[in-house]
């Protein structure tokens, strides 16, 4: 391993300094790529979780459970998954 510790880099850009060979100047420019976008990636991150709680909502009010999610037939029939999921697609708003 490479003698380049700084007490300023993380485990894992040390990591990535010592092993993979990358520039200490690739990495502070990726840090400053994301903080720029941080903006962007957090709107994404509430759009992400909206979209996850709406899905959590219909399940629950559909009452969704791991019996829906079990192999049956795989040709359809009587299987309760597969209407509780249609029933589910058919709620969406």
């Amino acid at each position: 391993m490479s003698q380049t510790t700084a007490a300023n880099l993380s485990k894992t850009d040390q990591f990535l300094i010592d092993n993979f060979n990358i520039n200490k100047s690739v990495l502070e420019l990726v840090e400053q790529a994301e903080r720029e976008l941080k903006p962007q990636f957090d709107a994404l991150d509430d759009i992400m979780a909206y979209n996850q709680y709406k899905v959590l909502d219909v399940y629950q009010k559909n009452r969704i459970s791991d019996v829906h999610f079990n192999w049956y037939t795989g040709y359809a029939y009587d299987d309760p998954g597969r209407e509780m999921i249609e029933k589910v697609y058919a709620a969406r708003r």
